[in-house]
């Protein structure tokens, strides 16, 4: 191998690395998005669920 092809990709690797590291975070941070999503959906469906079956007696 060239010895400034070798010094050009030691220089060009950690910046590559950076690079691909963020675009995982980006791709990361899409899936928490999604998630927290169907939390707060959750966390909705189960208070109508609450308050529709809150003044019900057992076994209604």
């Amino acid at each position: 191998m060239c010895l400034s092809r070798m010094f050009s990709s030691l220089i060009f690797a950690p910046t590559f690395k950076r690079v691909e590291n963020m675009e995982i975070c980006y791709i990361e941070a899409g899936v928490l998005e999604r998630m927290l999503a169907c939390v707060e959906k959750l966390s909705g469906d189960v208070d109508r669920q609450y308050e529709r079956n809150r003044c019900k007696e057992p076994g209604e």
